[in-house]
């Protein structure tokens, strides 16, 4: 999965959302955050409205610690989660602003 499918996909999930029903229709923005920054360099993998990126060219390939998705509804928000081994998924960081998650998952998978 390559950034202009992550897009499309981002743009079906705004299309097709509904008033407080989740996800919210903010994908797009972060899909597009995301990639105008410094995240581009990895492969995104899209999952349950979250992207994970990864180092090389699949899936299979080591993923990086920090992922980003949307969360919602009410508010509609951003969240930075960061895959602990063992521990699983903590959340990092809860936002309205997409520019704000993506400025701290590049910092986290420098």
């Amino acid at each position: 999965m390559g950034w202009d499918e992550i897009l499309e996909r981002a743009r079906r999930y705004d299309a097709t959302a509904r008033p407080g029903e989740w996800p919210p229709p903010i994908c797009v923005a972060l899909v597009s955050a995301a990639f105008g920054s410094a995240l581009r360099r990895f492969l995104p993998v899209w999952s349950m409205s979250a992207i994970w990126f990864h180092d090389g060219t699949g899936p299979d390939d080591p993923r990086k610690p920090a992922a980003i998705g949307v969360a919602g509804p009410d508010p509609d928000e951003y969240v930075v989660w960061w895959d602990e081994p063992g521990r699983g998924p903590v959340i990092q960081l809860l936002t309205t602003d997409p520019q704000e998650a993506v400025a701290l998952a590049v910092l986290l998978n420098r």
